[in-house]
């Protein structure tokens, strides 16, 4: 990776570009997400500005995570906690032009040491389109593992496709103290 992009949380005030990246996503690559650019740009000013601020809060059950090159958000990564099951990763997008550069693989690590700072125990699970082999591929080579094939999931085009289930198991640790 380009040493001088750097991968963090976003602030309360980056939250326009927050949003603006992920609706570029939705536009440019609406068969990726399970969301629509209809649903993205529909939510208020405060849910973006909420998940910037949530993102530096050790108990939040959300986060956000960005990189950044030249104070210009280039790729974005979240995580959430629901109430109940594992931590998700969602959202994982980084720009076509620096596709390729070691981004996707900085934003995934953030987020699993994030999790697991947070919940050393959780399984870490994320959803896919089966059809984008580039990411299925950097999550098998992070350790995550297909669990589920969901056939003809709705995704953000409007479109079915097929979506795997994929997780990452907790780290096993030796606990040799009784």
């Amino acid at each position: 990776m380009n040493p001088t992009i750097s991968i963090r949380k976003p602030e309360e005030h980056e939250w326009q570009q927050l949003r603006e990246l992920r609706l570029d996503v939705l536009k440019h690559e609406p068969q990726s997400f399970g969301s629509s650019f209809q649903k993205e740009v529909a939510k208020e000013s405060e849910f973006w500005i909420t998940l910037a601020k949530n993102s530096h809060l050790k108990d939040s059950s959300v986060c956000a995570i960005v990189a950044v090159l030249n104070n210009k958000f280039i790729g974005m990564i979240g995580c959430y906690l629901p109430e109940q099951g594992n931590w998700n990763i969602w959202g994982m997008y980084v720009l076509q032009e620096f596709r390729g550069n070691g981004v996707a693989r900085s934003l995934m690590e953030f987020a699993i040491r994030l999790i697991r700072q947070r919940n050393p125990d959780s399984v870490i699970q994320l959803y896919v389109n089966v059809e984008q082999t580039p990411a299925v591929s950097l999550y098998k080579a992070m350790g995550f593992e297909i669990s589920e094939l969901l056939p003809n999931q709705l995704m953000g085009d409007g479109q079915h496709y097929d979506e795997y289930i994929m997780l990452l198991q907790p780290i096993k640790t030796n606990n040799t103290n009784q």
